[in-house]
């Protein structure tokens, strides 16, 4: 329901002329993306567009319908534009979080913390895209993961063990609050909101995948056109993807072999998707993610705990720096010629399939063992009697 109300608004909006102060939303090279006061998007064409998110930009001009509607519109869930208009610079938004600081460690602390670009154009910023690394550096479920276990520490260390969790969620909330409810992170936080009730009040009667279920359905029901937007497609098929490769090897006998799978598999899911939005993959993306796995937990520890710090962070950020410029010198990029829609549908089809086969044969195996001892139990007593 409110997914049409808000469909409905959108298309109302065909043919006004606008005349007003607009905050950007989103900034690309050449067109940005603002919202109005009815929280709908429209898309203002801009050639080698200057301004950058939260920027308040006056806009003249007159709204048109997007004819051509692609995977972007959808995913962005902008369905108007403004081709031609007439715009200036009402106020600059302050971005810069740490003004304190040298340049390169203000670029990595705005990203590491506030998943804030305050250059588009940087330099280790295109690096990071060109080496399918970027979303390590953006805040995603992930980094909420990260955060949530060293809040957790923190509280077990000062001996507030039994509250340790709820304070956690509660400072983690705080964050979200401060970063606008970012997709991933959203869900990340509802997940283990959902994991302490369901363990608490419920005796772990529910699965993760249920809960990841219940969470996905109850953001589309709010606003379906989530179904087309890739971040909301990344954080919830990665993480079903993770929850069924951990169940799938669940009786590993090695801990570190079951975590070299998921992480198999959970690259591979991600490449299928990102195929879908690009033309160009790295060849080496996957060692560069293995490689910068641990560096990024590191990393963002250190953001979180050591931003304050001048010399001790300008150090650290300066290396990092220096490490991705080194190994960006070994990376390769192929063109796959075009965009792959389907593959990614077909081959996460699979895997479901895949998966539940396994499970119907774990128990049935499990049917059969049990039936087996039964059967020996109910003789043995026959004997005895």
């Amino acid at each position: 329901m409110i997914s049409k109300v808000s469909l409905y608004i959108t298309f109302k909006n065909v043919g006004k002329e606008i005349d007003d102060n607009f905050k950007i939303i989103k900034s690309f090279s050449n067109f940005f993306i603002v919202q109005n006061n009815s929280r709908t998007k429209i898309l203002i064409y801009f050639k080698n567009n200057i301004f950058n998110i939260d920027d308040i930009v006056h806009i003249k001009g007159a709204i048109s319908e997007i004819k051509n509607v692609n995977s972007f519109h959808n995913s962005n869930n902008v369905y108007l534009q403004i081709y031609k208009a007439s715009v200036y610079l009402y106020e600059k938004a302050n971005i810069n979080y740490f003004v304190n600081k040298d340049a390169n460690t203000r670029m990595f602390l705005n990203l590491f913390i506030f998943s804030k670009q305050i250059d588009k154009n940087s330099e280790i910023i295109q690096m990071l895209k060109e080496m399918s690394i970027i979303h390590y550096f953006i805040i995603s479920g992930f980094h909420f993961g990260i955060i949530y276990f060293i809040f957790k520490k923190i509280f077990e260390k000062i001996r507030l063990v039994k509250v340790s969790e709820y304070l956690s969620l509660l400072l983690l909330f705080i964050y979200l609050c401060m970063l606008k409810f970012p997709i991933s992170a959203f869900r990340a936080f509802i997940f283990l909101l959902l994991r302490v009730i369901n363990q608490k009040l419920f005796n772990k009667k529910f699965s993760n995948l249920t809960l990841l279920a219940f969470i996905a359905t109850l953001f589309l029901i709010f606003d379906y056109s989530l179904i087309f937007n890739y971040s909301f497609i990344f954080s919830f098929v990665l993480t079903f993807v993770i929850l069924l490769t951990n169940n799938i090897f669940r009786n590993a006998k090695k801990e570190y072999l079951k975590n070299i799978w998921i992480f198999l598999f959970t690259y591979f899911s991600s490449l299928l998707i990102s195929l879908t939005l690009v033309e160009k993959i790295s060849i080496f993306s996957f060692i560069y993610q293995l490689f910068f796995g641990p560096i990024i937990f590191l990393s963002y520890t250190f953001s979180i705990l050591f931003f304050w710090t001048k010399y001790l962070s300008m150090w650290y950020f300066n290396f990092l720096s220096a490490l991705i410029k080194l190994i960006y010198k070994t990376n390769i990029e192929i063109n796959i010629g075009k965009k792959l829609i389907y593959l990614p549908f077909i081959i996460h089809a699979l895997y479901i399939l895949i998966y539940m086969l396994i499970s119907l044969n774990r128990n049935y195996l499990i049917y059969k063992i049990n039936s087996y001892f039964l059967t020996y139990q109910l003789n043995h007593f026959q004997r005895w009697l």
